[in-house]
């Protein structure tokens, strides 16, 4: 649907720009146009992430349902004495940490050691999304150093990267009930070194709360 009403978007935007040109519009009436075509590609954007991260988790789903089957059927095999019969389940590990992303044999299946068995997606460009009210940004830049709480109370420091001018619903899960829909200026932070990268893999897809002190605000 956003990539419908993109294009949609972006052929109005033309007819608009030629109308600009024959000075039936003003030049500001592109900017709703050029606002609504960069709301739509941050949704296109997140919707592709979440489609890709619910499809990671259903394969982990599907990966635990077999392996609780094969444990139920050796441990009907034992109480029925054939224990012999199956073989006994064995944990591999990984020389990698990741997120399994792909399975191409099936637990019955026979591989090869030259065969792939899976694939292991290792998050390495990390970034979290920020979402400022617009009158928070006199006291932000590009380069500050900014302080990050995880759920489970850890902290971490990250570098704030650049910023999105154009403003943005905020998501659902922060906007208050029965309150006019807030639109904020996002911004992209990222990990402040590798040491903070390895702790922001544990808590991919998690929200957390950024900070930074201001000297004489209170």
């Amino acid at each position: 649907e956003a990539r419908r009403m993109t294009e949609i978007t972006t052929q109005e935007k033309k007819r608009i720009e030629h109308e600009v040109y024959l000075d039936i519009y003003p030049s500001t009436k592109l900017d709703q146009y050029n606002h609504q075509l960069v709301d739509l590609e941050h949704t296109i954007t997140s919707n592709e992430e979440e489609i890709r991260f619910q499809n990671q988790y259903l394969q982990y789903l599907a990966a635990q349902e077999k392996l609780e089957i094969a444990n139920e059927r050796r441990k009907l095999a034992f109480e029925n004495g054939k224990i012999s019969a199956v073989p006994a389940l064995e944990a591999y590990i990984s020389p990698v940490k990741g997120t399994i992303t792909q399975i191409y044999k099936e637990d019955y299946e026979v591989a090869l050691e030259s065969e792939t068995v899976l694939s292991i997606h290792k998050p390495t460009n990390l970034y979290i999304k920020a979402f400022y009210d617009q009158k928070d940004l006199r006291y932000l830049k590009e380069g500050d150093v900014v302080d990050i709480r995880f759920p489970d109370g850890s902290t971490s420091m990250g570098v704030l990267q650049r910023f999105y001018f154009a403003t943005y619903q905020l998501p659902d899960e922060f906007q208050k009930k029965y309150e006019p829909v807030t639109r904020s200026i996002v911004a992209d932070i990222l990990p402040i070194n590798e040491v903070e990268l390895e702790k922001w893999k544990a808590f991919y897809k998690l929200n957390v709360s950024i900070s930074k002190p201001i000297l004489g605000v209170t």
